[in-house]
């Protein structure tokens, strides 16, 4: 059996427990929640970033050449030479970002295709050529190569976006799931603070009460009580010393009893012993209680015989 200390260490362990599982429900969904994060801001907003900067890029270069046709600028190889490297690194930095299936397989396409456009960038900003010869490669190699580029460089974005949305709705899933269970968890621990509630209140809370109401009793003179003692804890104890003090006071209050009808009965042996007439008279009832033998005697006096059976009409006035 377990004393008061141990039930209320029994309550702490178990709520203490209780905490720990509610914090692993927590940990572990909100470490889901933040990996569907994750992948949205590191994984694929960086891949639709790239792609972003790679198709401003090549529309920087076709700008370029439009200017350069319309007479506003000239084509020098230097220019083109730096935005080429500067698509060369993005699209470096995405195929390092690879992350959605089939994303790797235009990637290789766009890094294939890149290096042919870059090859026809290179041979159309050379100087030797003339403005004729540049528009005709113009047409015919550049402009439809850079429309593909940008054309899989689409088709990676969408890809990454279609992730996001999906990783999106993973997210939005995880965290309706995470708030029904800690619903759930919730309800559990108002059910589990109930039955705590309960068991300290069988545990504790009754017996005592019960002990408050027997104390009443017994000063109130009911002591033919028995507490209930099957418990080896503090209460049990408590109930069996209760029990002990209720039989001692039960047993001294036979001994005093036994005392007082002895000393009862001593002095109405005496008291008839009495010469003189003299009987006591419950003033409510008219009965003798108490009367000396010369009095039952000479008067009729007995105990127990009530004043108006005497037809004594001295004794009437008198008693009035």
């Amino acid at each position: 059996m377990l004393n008061i200390k141990r039930k209320f260490s029994v309550g702490l362990i178990a709520l203490l427990a209780l905490i720990f599982v509610i914090g692993v429900i927590m940990i572990i969904q909100v470490k889901r929640l933040g990996s569907s994060i994750d992948v949205i801001l590191r994984e694929n907003y960086q891949s639709v970033v790239l792609c972003q900067n790679f198709n401003e890029t090549l529309e920087k270069i076709n700008e370029d050449f439009l200017r350069a046709f319309a007479g506003d600028a000239e084509i020098a190889p230097q220019p083109f030479e730096n935005r080429l490297r500067e698509l060369e690194k993005i699209w470096r930095a995405e195929q390092a970002n690879v992350t959605v299936p089939g994303e790797k397989e235009l990637a290789e396409q766009v890094a294939v295709l890149l290096a042919d456009y870059s090859r026809c960038i290179r041979k159309i900003a050379a100087p030797n050529l003339s403005p004729e010869e540049r528009k005709a490669h113009y047409g015919t190699e550049v402009y439809p190569r850079a429309t593909s580029l940008r054309k899989l460089a689409d088709e990676v974005l969408e890809l990454n976006q279609d992730n996001m949305i999906a990783a999106n709705n993973h997210a939005r899933d995880v965290a309706r799931h995470f708030y029904n269970r800690m619903l759930l968890v919730l309800f559990g621990c108002i059910a589990f603070a109930v039955c705590q509630m309960l068991f300290l209140q069988h545990w504790i809370t009754k017996p005592i009460r019960k002990l408050t109401e027997l104390t009443t009793e017994i000063a109130g003179g009911n002591l033919d009580i028995v507490l209930n003692s099957d418990s080896n804890d503090e209460i049990g104890q408590l109930s069996r010393a209760f029990n002990s003090m209720a039989t001692a006071l039960r047993e001294t209050r036979r001994t005093e009893q036994i005392k007082l009808e002895r000393s009862e009965r001593t002095n109405q042996d005496v008291f008839k012993e009495l010469p003189t007439p003299i009987a006591v008279f419950d003033a409510h009832s008219g009965r003798v209680e108490v009367a000396t033998q010369s009095a039952d005697r000479y008067f009729g006096l007995k105990v127990g015989i009530k004043l108006s059976d005497l037809r004594l009409a001295w004794l009437s006035e008198l008693y009035r």
